[in-house]
């Protein structure tokens, strides 16, 4: 019986170049699915983003709209006056004044303070900056103070008032500069016709404003992380609310 033995050409492995060109395609391949990944992490961190920023946004207009909206609305107006519902205190010095604000910034960045006054009568459908109505027995005066809370990047509203207990509530996060600017109606049309802060409104004028502008600036994170602790460039939202009623 004859034995053949099989022949070296058949038992032949890769060669090194063939492994290094085997290994240089799967690297490619890798490189390629990892840039998808990245790119689309990067897509889905920035649309995350965007979708938060356009929340933060409609909240700023609900509460502090709102509220600037129904600055010196006073309920049981045949009992009450502009000069009787709004008196002198010591945060508003003038009579019927329902705003009054301070300006402080640092290094580009603002943290102001609006304040708001507002009578209203029982389940009158007013809402205040916490976002509740007048759900007592008698007419009631509401004082919202809308400020930045600069520890935590939080705007915030302070609810106070004659027989209340104040109240501090966070609204929006994230917000690390927060500015006002008062539209002022110099030439007595109606019409707001000088935008200034409060540093630069006198006190005979708190009585003229007739809109009010604020200006937030959001922190965002890296597109390329989307971790909380890596900032990326600030956006700025502003916005411009009418007020409704006239104290005067």
């Amino acid at each position: 019986m004859t034995r053949h033995s099989p022949s070296s050409s058949h038992l032949r492995g890769l060669s090194l170049i063939e492994l290094l060109v085997a290994l240089a395609l799967s690297l490619f391949l890798i490189a390629g699915l990892v840039a998808m990944y990245m790119s689309t992490r990067r897509s889905y961190n920035i649309q995350q983003q965007s979708a938060a920023l356009q929340r933060k946004e409609r909240l700023t207009t609900t509460f502090v709209g709102s509220v600037v909206q129904s600055a010196g609305f006073y309920a049981a107006p045949q009992t009450y006056t502009p000069y009787t519902a709004f008196p002198v205190n010591s945060t508003f010095t003038t009579a019927a004044q329902v705003f009054y604000g301070t300006s402080a910034s640092t290094n580009g960045n603002y943290a102001d303070t609006l304040s708001i006054r507002f009578l209203t009568a029982p389940n009158d459908g007013v809402l205040n900056c916490l976002g509740h109505e007048n759900s007592g027995a008698s007419i009631q005066l509401y004082v919202n103070r809308f400020s930045l809370d600069t520890q935590n990047d939080e705007l915030e509203c302070i609810l106070s008032g004659p027989g209340l207990v104040a109240q501090k509530q966070p609204l929006i996060s994230g917000v690390t500069s927060l500015h006002f600017l008062y539209g002022v109606d110099t030439n007595g049309d109606g019409s707001a016709d000088v935008y200034a802060p409060a540093n630069a409104i006198a006190t005979s004028q708190w009585n003229a404003v007739r809109s009010v502008e604020i200006i937030l600036k959001f922190a965002t994170r890296q597109a390329a992380t989307g971790q909380a602790g890596t900032q990326g460039v600030p956006v700025t939202f502003r916005a411009t609310f009418p007020v409704r009623t006239s104290p005067l």
